[in-house]
């Protein structure tokens, strides 16, 4: 089952008890996440309602967790682009 995701930020409030680097490894995804969901904005001409929308619809959360070893070194243009590769292959198949 795909997560649904909203962005805030409430869940740093109960890392207190974990370790710095998991911590650091979490702002760190979360920023990165930001990062995917304004880069897709901007190339797409959407407003961030729009693409968190997008996003939820078709489990680009989950793709981004998953693939984020690989998607974080890639540059802005890259990660729109696999973004919309998912959404295509997934809305074909759906």
């Amino acid at each position: 089952m795909m997560r649904k995701m909203t962005i805030t930020f409430s869940w740093l409030f109960c890392v207190r008890d974990l370790s710095k680097g998991l911590v650091i490894k979490m702002l760190n995804y979360m920023e990165f996440v930001i990062y995917c969901i304004e880069e897709y904005r901007d190339a797409k001409k959407l407003t961030g309602r729009q693409v968190i929308s997008l996003f939820n619809k078709y489990g680009l959360f989950d793709f981004i967790e998953n693939s984020y070893d690989a998607l974080h070194t890639f540059g802005g243009d890259e990660v729109v682009w696999n973004l919309q590769d998912y959404i295509e292959h997934r809305h074909i198949s759906s």
